[in-house]
């Protein structure tokens, strides 16, 4: 695992903090939008949009050397947060204890990774890059809960399919979730 150093900014007004900034934003919308009676196919629309500026960021931010540390650590938190609505809303509309325990798993490593970020921002001046598994889990992450969202909600299926696909995805994920926070672990701990 990597760190971040090269050409971090100290700027927090890039076009990548702008767009992380949005995402946090339309997650904070989407939730409620989930919340309000028939504005679920609006909520699962800024999901996907948030999902798509997810990889669209993190690349303006290398192309044009827009890595910040503000960036460093609000990409991640914009990305924890939208997963969380999505996978909140499916924990929600299923009702399946092994959902919930899945998704409080898979949540709570990624708030304690998030919060692990930051301190190493504020100590070391710069976090250390996600690894391939730790993108490999967000991909499948992403991919997997506009899926389930999609066909829930445009498909008009109401969540009335097996939870058992849904345990599955969640157990991929949270099998992902604990190798990468365990190799992020690991590279701090040998860092120290």
């Amino acid at each position: 695992m990597q760190q971040q150093n090269s050409a971090v900014l100290d700027t927090p007004l890039t076009v990548p903090n702008l767009m992380s900034s949005f995402r946090v934003l339309m997650a904070v919308v989407a939730a409620f939008l989930f919340a309000t009676a028939n504005l679920e196919i609006l909520a699962v629309s800024l999901c996907l949009v948030g999902v798509l500026l997810d990889a669209l960021d993190g690349w303006y931010a290398r192309r044009f050397g827009q890595c910040s540390r503000l960036g460093q650590f609000l990409d991640p938190l914009a990305d924890k947060l939208l997963m969380a609505v999505i996978y909140g809303v499916i924990a929600v509309k299923m009702n399946s204890v092994p959902i919930w325990i899945l998704f409080a798993m898979v949540t709570s490593r990624d708030f304690v990774i998030t919060y692990s970020r930051s301190l190493c921002i504020q100590q070391e001046g710069s976090a250390y890059a996600a690894d391939k598994v730790g993108k490999a889990k967000m991909i499948v992450q992403s991919a997997a809960g506009i899926g389930i969202l999609g066909y829930a909600y445009l498909l008009r299926v109401n969540f009335s399919f097996s939870p058992y696909p849904v345990v599955i995805i969640l157990l991929v994920i949270t099998f992902l979730s604990y190798i990468s926070a365990g190799r992020y672990l690991f590279s701090r701990a040998v860092r120290s």
